[in-house]
């Protein structure tokens, strides 16, 4: 069975994150955010994290560079993913052309090295990956292994819990 990690960069310093991947040997980094910057962790900003990546020996992909900017992110642009209170709508999202190919992409990367999908938030509970990535990839036989901030493994809870 193909396992996809998946990791939060939170407010993590550099220093804090590498070891997080590097305790489960990841060989490639996808990263699913819709737009690939952040203020809180400046070193995954899309021009510098590449290069901190490969110095390590770990591979970064930016799903949005093989599709649209926002394939497997929780922020889409479009507006016709959304819901009448402005919140992104998984549903909606789940059926767009780009994630589907996103998830593929993903699928193959998994079987192929040990590969982690990171975004932004810590907690995978509150998190697209959870709640959109998760379901996508299981139903197509990955197992998803969430890397929490102490570097332990947690597994999806089913929805609901």
């Amino acid at each position: 069975m193909t396992s996809i990690y998946t990791i939060g960069h939170s407010n993590h310093k550099w220093e804090t994150f590498l070891p997080l991947l590097t305790m489960h040997d990841v060989e490639l980094l996808v990263d699913v955010r819709s737009r690939p910057v952040s203020r809180f962790a400046p070193f995954t900003n899309k021009v510098r994290f590449p290069g901190l990546l490969a110095a390590e020996g770990v591979g970064y992909l930016f799903i949005g560079y093989l599709f649209k900017g926002e394939a497997l992110g929780g922020k889409p642009e479009d507006p016709s993913l959304y819901n009448g209170e402005g919140r992104p709508d998984y549903a909606k999202i789940a059926k767009d052309v780009g994630f589907i190919a996103g998830v593929a992409v993903l699928v193959a990367a998994g079987g192929d090295q040990n590969t982690a999908i990171m975004c932004s938030e810590g907690d995978p509970a509150g998190c697209h990956r959870w709640l959109l990535l998760a379901p996508a990839l299981e139903s197509h036989g990955v197992q998803i292994l969430h890397i929490l901030e102490t570097g332990e493994i947690s597994s999806p809870l089913p929805i609901g819990v």
